[in-house]
């Protein structure tokens, strides 16, 4: 039996309406039709919620649903690392900021448009500074992204 048929069946056997299980679920009554008809899931949180709720084990709604059990593994696999990948895609950015800073800068006062020291911007070590953070942050992004599609 498919999720589907085991949500109807218990919210039948608890004597509830699909709009009475909707509200205990905090969620529209569409989204209680959808799953019984087939045509949606529910996130693995609210899997959660009608577990508790029917006092159900999720591997009982699960059980013989093999779309759904392979969604919540995809699902599962989608959340790997997010943070961890946006730090490293904000690393990439400020560094790409640096480097932009330093060129504006750079051309500004290289044309006379300003009247700046530039000191601070030669040498190659601070050059290197941005070049390292956009690099570092590229492929650490890429190869969290690359775990977050297995």
């Amino acid at each position: 039996m498919d999720f589907s048929n085991k949500l109807k069946e218990q919210r039948t056997k608890h004597k509830l309406s699909q709009e009475q299980l909707a509200d205990k679920l905090h969620i529209a009554r569409q989204s209680i039709s959808k799953w019984e008809r087939g045509e949606a899931y529910p996130s693995i949180g609210m899997l959660l919620q009608v577990s508790e709720l029917f006092d159900v084990p999720v591997d009982d709604l699960l059980k013989g649903d093999e779309y759904l059990k392979n969604k919540i593994v995809k699902d599962g696999e989608n959340l790997k690392h997010p943070r961890l990948k946006s730090f490293f895609e904000w690393v990439f950015l400020t560094g790409a900021a640096i480097l932009l800073v330093r060129l504006t800068i750079g051309g500004l006062a290289h044309f006379g448009v300003v009247d700046w020291n530039v000191e601070f911007l030669g040498g190659w070590l601070p050059s290197l500074i941005p070049l390292m953070l956009m690099v570092g942050g590229a492929i650490a992004a890429e190869e969290l992204g690359k775990i977050k599609q297995k």
